[in-house]
């Protein structure tokens, strides 16, 4: 077995061209097996170098020595491992097969992989993470500079965390891998010869198989033109908005995000104008439901901080560290995060602690408490960059909505309702519900329409906790237009009394978001200087909602909607809402608010499926994922295939032929199989099945694939499960599982469309 170690040396070899470049093997040692990558170079007077990476074992750049190409040998050492190899170039100079030795020799044969530039994996790519009973939509964002050094980025888009920065970005060969430190996790894939997909295994702890697709449309998917602006209008008074909300609104309600198709849209819509007020429900919504409000919950933990710094209970540049139990964290010698630093978004904190890993994927945070947080921040320390720039954090938000608690004594949502929700005489914002307001609580959606929970959040209650009606809403950016009619009347040195003077401090900018930006960061509010609004957004997993103001105006807009609407391809529905009143109210051009990206629009749009959704010549992509798979072994791409065949539209499949690369040990085995007989059935919504059966074409295949598709044998079946991307039937995605491997494949239409 492989295992990590130092040591290098090089001589000499007589054709170094030869055996220069990237290989891949497999290693079969009893009990398992081990996937290797070995690195062959030379200096400018031809010496010879190796290195080798033990993928399964994360034992990257193990030194060799004494590498040696002797006409077609070929051999090296590996010390740290007390490794030899020895083995014989091919003529065709593709492979090398030989013996590795740690003692006991073993085949192995090398494959020369494909030798992809950094320029074949940059750009975006997603993908779908099933864990924990559900799927977790991925982003993947790859960037290359001059020198051609590889980054990337991680979108969770279910679960809110945008931007995770990954490091150790490495492209070797074909093998594609890197790290994202803030979650614990690792990627190893490899990347197809056509550039469409990365094949590979995903782990935190427990590896799970994750393909990365190549977005054809550029950094976002595909979404519908944008509409035309509507003629500016006069200004519209507050009492004249509801119809022309009501006539904005009626597509949406008929075909779009509203619609009944759409399972259970509702929006609640608030604005104060001037001290009038006006509730306008619609879909499944009422004026009082009662919806998660996210990040929204972050205006209010900053006005808490303000509120304490009026009280003299801490200061904006109090160290985070003094509010925290003692011996948590060490003093930095270097500066040190303070509460504004959290407030403005820059300690430098990163936006979620490496030690969140979520074991229920549809309530993310249930499970993290405060004894995790102290254990992150006690490893990472609280010391601030020299540079800190903008970075959005979930965690900092946490942080000092945990320590300003801990300062005051009492848990986040007792201090919420002392300093803030009290004064302002809010009974309906709260972090835990009572039982008639949880009846009030308006079923949550997913992205994709489909019902799901409500979160719990424990020690990231200061960063996202809040739920709120519209009304309350209105009475909070009330308290932040008009502070002083909430302290009139109030005893000295009540909360109520010190709310103007924390209101106040509260909307001082403080910081840039962007270098070259226009937006400033208040505590917590973001100011666009330009508009002359405080603004902020929140989203869960079920919901979304934004928040914005304007002292100039005298104006506050509040939108509520009960579906998560994190949508790559179009600006939240929320926030579409509340621009278009501002502008509608502000007499400038608005835009039409039946706008839905095509990702959307698919779903809502009545389902046309039927057999005949699949017609025509198809190209399947096939990749085999051997079972089981266990830590030790985790899922990894064990064979690939590639399927032709022709689809009848009226449930028949036919001309079918099937080559199944299959890696062996002793070398890889290209197997041939003819369809004998393939049938389907789709259902209208798009779901469907598939049956094939198969037999080896002897005569075209090695009969080292007979101990796979023996011919003594009845054909080959597959049952699969069948799902379709789009009613024109350009692509489906089909899965097969059986107590050997699980079967996905990808199928796109070989029609012109």
């Amino acid at each position: 077995m492989l295992f990590f170690g130092l040591g290098a040396t090089n001589t000499f070899a007589q054709k170094p061209a030869d055996v220069v470049g990237d290989w891949s093997g497999v290693l079969q040692p009893s009990g398992g097996s081990l996937r290797l990558a070995l690195h062959v170079s030379k200096d400018a007077t031809g010496k010879l170098s190796v290195t080798l990476d033990s993928l399964d074992q994360n034992a990257m750049g193990l030194q060799g020595s004494n590498a040696l190409l002797n006409g077609s040998g070929f051999s090296f050492d590996i010390p740290s491992v007390s490794g030899t190899y020895s083995g014989t170039l091919g003529s065709d100079g593709k492979s090398i097969s030989g013996t590795w030795s740690q003692g006991t020799p073993l085949p192995l044969v090398f494959t020369r992989q494909r030798a992809a530039q950094p320029k074949e994996v940059v750009g975006n790519w997603s993908g779908a993470l099933l864990a924990g009973g559900g799927s977790l939509r991925l982003a993947l964002h790859v960037k290359a500079d001059s020198a051609g050094k590889l980054s990337v980025t991680l979108d969770s888009l279910d679960q809110h965390a945008m931007g995770l920065a990954g490091k150790n970005a490495v492209l070797k060969g074909d093998s594609f891998s890197f790290e994202i430190p803030s979650v614990s996790g690792t990627y190893t894939g490899t990347l197809d010869d056509d550039g469409k997909n990365i094949r590979g295994t995903w782990s935190q702890g427990v590896p799970l198989p994750l393909v990365f697709t190549r977005e054809n449309g550029g950094p976002t998917p595909t979404a519908m033109p944008t509409p035309t602006p509507a003629p500016a209008m006069p200004p519209v008074a507050l009492d004249n908005l509801k119809p022309i909300l009501d006539r904005e609104l009626a597509p949406v309600l008929e075909h779009g995000l509203l619609s009944k198709a759409s399972g259970g849209g509702g929006l609640v819509i608030g604005v104060l104008d001037h001290g009038k007020r006006r509730i306008f429900a619609y879909g499944t919504a009422k004026p009082d439901s009662i919806f998660e409000i996210g990040s929204i919950t972050k205006t209010f933990t900053g006005l808490v901080l303000a509120q304490m710094v009026v009280q003299k209970k801490v200061t904006l540049d109090t160290p985070i560290r003094t509010l925290l139990p003692a011996g948590i964290v060490a003093k930095p010698e270097s500066a040190e995060i303070t509460l504004v630093d959290l407030a403005t978004q820059h300690s430098g904190l990163p936006r979620m602690p490496d030690n969140f890993k979520p074991q229920n994927p549809v309530n993310p945070y249930v499970d993290y408490h405060a004894a995790q947080l102290q254990e992150f921040i006690a490893r990472h320390g609280v010391a601030k960059p020299a540079d800190a720039a903008f970075l959005y954090s979930n965690l900092g938000f946490g942080l000092l909505g945990y320590g300003l608690s801990l300062r005051a004594g009492i848990p986040y949502g007792q201090l919420l309702s002392t300093e803030v929700t009290g004064p302002l005489h809010m009974s309906d914002t709260v972090v835990t519900l009572s039982p008639a307001q949880r009846a009030r609580l308006i079923q949550g959606y997913d992205y994709n329409f489909d019902p799901t929970p409500p979160w719990d959040l424990d020690a990231f209650a200061g960063a996202g906790a809040i739920k709120s009606t519209a009304a309350d809403l209105l009475t909070y950016l009330d308290g932040q237009l008009h502070p002083d009619k909430y302290a009139t009347g109030a005893a000295a040195d009540s909360p109520a009394a010190t709310l103007p003077a924390a209101v106040a401090l509260d909307h001082q900018v403080r910081a840039n978001v962007a270098v070259n930006g226009d937006t400033r960061i208040a505590l917590a509010w973001f100011f666009n200087p330009k508009k002359g609004f405080y603004s902020h957004s929140g989203g869960t997993g079920g919901y979304s909602s934004t928040a914005a103001f304007s002292p100039a105006e005298d104006r506050a807009i509040v939108v509520l909607y009960n579906r998560d609407n994190t949508d790559p391809a179009a600006s939240p529905l929320a926030e579409r809402v509340a621009e278009n009143i501002a502008e509608l109210m502000s007499g400038k051009p608005s835009i039409p608010l039946d706008f839905i990206s095509e990702d959307e629009r698919l779903v809502l749009v009545p389902s046309t499926f039927t057999d005949s959704s699949i017609q025509g010549p198809y190209h399947c992509t096939l990749t085999a994922f051997p079972l089981p798979a266990t830590i030790k072994d985790p899922f990894k791409a064990a064979a690939t295939g590639d399927i032709h065949s022709v689809a009848d539209g009226k449930g028949k499949i036919s001309d079918g032929t099937w080559v199944h690369h299959i890696p062996t040990p002793g070398r890889d085995l290209i197997c041939k199989l003819k369809m004998v007989s393939g049938s389907y059935s789709v259902t209208p919504d798009g779901t469907g099945t598939e049956r094939s059966s198969w037999k080896l074409v002897t005569e075209e295949s090695p009969r080292g694939c007979f101990q796979f598709f023996s011919p003594a044998r009845p054909p080959v079946t597959t049952d699969s499960e069948v799902i379709m991307a789009d009613p024109a039937g350009k692509t489906f995605y089909s899965t097969s599982i059986n107590r050997f491997a699980v079967l996905s494949s990808v199928c796109q239409s070989e029609t012109p469309h």
